[in-house]
């Protein structure tokens, strides 16, 4: 027996032949690369649009609550102007 077996480590061989396995192997490894980074960046995409719509809405929601505001302040001075009237009839 050999030096490599009385002490239980095991030797490498390594072959300088390129088979057809080899490359194919090569060519999924870089395929499934680049299938991983399409699909993170349309997810990535798809997040970016969701963050900008979101933003859009609430945007819109703050606008509509500022008309709100305004429109009851100015009801409540309509309301406090009649309160006035009808003090000032004794009615």
């Amino acid at each position: 027996m050999s030096e490599a077996a009385d002490t239980g480590a095991r030797s490498f061989k390594f072959s300088h032949e390129i088979r057809a396995g080899d490359l194919l192997n090569i060519a999924g490894v870089i395929i499934a690369g680049f299938a991983a980074w399409s699909a993170m960046d349309t997810r990535i995409t798809k997040v970016e649009e969701k963050q900008f719509r979101q933003t859009e809405v609430t945007t819109d929601i703050r606008d509509n609550i500022r008309e709100i505001k305004s429109e009851v302040k100015e009801t409540n001075a309509s309301i406090r102007a009649l309160e006035g009237r009808v003090a000032r009839k004794g009615i």
